[in-house]
């Protein structure tokens, strides 16, 4: 890797509107440098912050093109494959 590229989405609907600018932004990627993702989202997998499992439009698999995400969203620190939610 020759270096990192930070990419920044904020929060939209969980659904077609998130996955359209999720899809745009990957337009931006870069082949050789680390691709981290700062974000505000839900995913399939993430526990609500009373436990429950989220099942909803997007998937880890949406995310596999970025090294790294980071996430907002969630209270409690999770980590799913390479998506991260860091907590409060």
């Amino acid at each position: 890797m020759d270096g990192v590229r930070l990419h920044l989405l904020p929060y939209f609907l969980e659904g077609d509107t998130y996955l359209s600018y999720l899809n745009k932004s990957k337009e931006n990627l870069h082949p050789t440098n680390a691709n981290i993702l700062l974000t505000h989202i839900s995913i399939t997998g993430a526990s609500n912050n009373d436990g429950t499992k989220i099942n909803n439009s997007l998937s880890l698999k949406d995310f596999k093109e970025c090294d790294l995400v980071l996430s907002g969203h969630y209270h409690e620190k999770q980590t799913i494959g390479n998506f991260i939610y860091f907590g409060s």
